[in-house]
């Protein structure tokens, strides 16, 4: 009698030492039915949506010419008189009551002839020629080159794009720079944790020229943010800190002095433009991903959501306000602060004179304050949100 070789299971290879159909270590059975019938389901499935792609397209063809044939053989629908209150209660009563009264039109003559039915190589002739024909596509229409972003200096290129960065050019016939917002593809840099609680406050009285030092002094505050936590490359652990914020603002001064071809003094101070252009030179100059700042402005009345929007990964806004002066209740000069987070609540941390306010955003009479917790700080009337994003471009 010929001896039977022991067979394997054919999942885990275990010896099968009955032969069974099922085997004793993974308990699957080793039959094959159940993998054929999965086959041929599939096999079916694929067969039915290939005829469905191909016989769609032939029976809606069909459809319409049956369609057509049965409104030439039934003719138009009967005509439905206005009704007399309706018809009194609009103006230019005659010819509507002249249009209600006025013979309906014979029937079309029925048409015997029967749809004629195409046969399946004739609709298959024809769908492969609108399939291979070259359409010819109308030409696009001339868009307008540039145009203002919110009135301001920027020039804005017609498109839609996820991320915007200011640039600059030279002008030599009006002896200054055009300013452009220019749109990019790109990804936003990404931070993993909150790390906004180490976020500095600078007084810009400690540093040159103070009396115009406030926007200089904003990026400088979130500048030192960015070289903590790895969106540029340097840091400010192992170098004197006063001496570091000290050469990271003459280099932010220089860049905005550039701009505006004289002492922030002269040009009593700086505006969202430079601040901008200053930001967006130093993180692309220190970073090795090229990280540029995507900007966008955001005028009054502003959301708890627009605050909330800058207060994750490595975003910030720099809020443009007027003081009101305790004493006479009067508007001080134009002033920037940075802001540092916001949360569900509607609770607003800036940075602001080397402190940190904490306050919230009130309507009065039309306009919007930031009203600090602690009374003895200003109240700050908001001119403008400039919105900073940090990303990586890819085009």
């Amino acid at each position: 009698m010929k001896q039977l070789k022991p067979k394997n299971c054919r999942y885990c290879n275990a010896r099968l030492h009955d032969g069974g159909p099922q085997c004793p270590v993974c308990a699957r059975h080793q039959r094959r039915w159940p993998e054929l019938a999965a086959l041929v389901l599939a096999a079916l499935v694929v067969g039915l949506t290939i005829w469905l792609q191909v016989a769609e397209p032939f029976t809606r063809e069909q459809a319409a010419a049956g369609g057509a044939t049965a409104s030439q053989t039934t003719g138009p629908a009967p005509h439905t008189p206005v009704a007399a209150p309706l018809a009194a209660s609009v103006k230019h009563t005659a010819p509507i009551n002249k249009l209600a009264s006025a013979p309906e039109p014979a029937p079309m003559p029925a048409t015997e002839q029967a749809p004629k039915i195409m046969p399946f190589s004739s609709f298959l002739k024809r769908t492969s020629e609108r399939t291979t024909a070259t359409e010819t596509l109308p030409r696009p229409r001339a868009q307008p080159s540039n145009t203002r972003y919110q009135n301001t200096r920027f020039e804005q290129s017609r498109g839609d794009y996820p991320f915007y960065v200011a640039e600059k050019k030279w002008d030599p016939s009006k002896q200054a720079y055009d300013f452009y917002r220019v749109g990019m593809q790109g990804s936003e840099r990404v931070i993993q944790h909150d790390l906004r609680r180490y976020f500095i406050s600078e007084n810009q009285s400690d540093y040159p020229e103070p009396e115009g030092g406030c926007g200089p002094t904003a990026l400088l505050n979130l500048y030192v943010w960015y070289s903590k936590f790895g969106l540029i490359d340097e840091s400010i652990k192992h170098s004197d800190p006063r001496a570091y914020k000290l050469l990271k603002f003459k280099q932010i001064d220089r860049i905005i002095n550039h701009i505006q071809g004289h002492s922030r003094s002269r040009a009593d101070g700086t505006n969202s433009v430079e601040q901008v252009i200053a930001i967006d030179e130093l993180v692309r100059t220190a970073s090795k991903e090229h990280t540029r700042i995507h900007f966008e402005y955001k005028q009054p009345p502003l959301s708890r959501s627009d605050f909330l929007n800058i207060s994750r990964n490595y975003r910030a806004g720099i809020l443009t306000v007027r003081p009101k002066d305790p004493t006479t209740g009067l508007l001080r000069g134009y002033h920037a602060v940075l802001v540092i987070r916001s949360d569900t609540s509607g609770k607003i941390t800036i940075a602001n004179w080397g402190d940190f306010s904490h306050g919230r955003i009130v309507n009065r009479l039309g306009k919007q304050w930031f009203v600090p917790d602690d009374a003895a700080q200003y109240e700050l009337q908001v001119e403008r949100l400039t919105t900073l994003i940090p990303f990586t471009p890819t085009s």
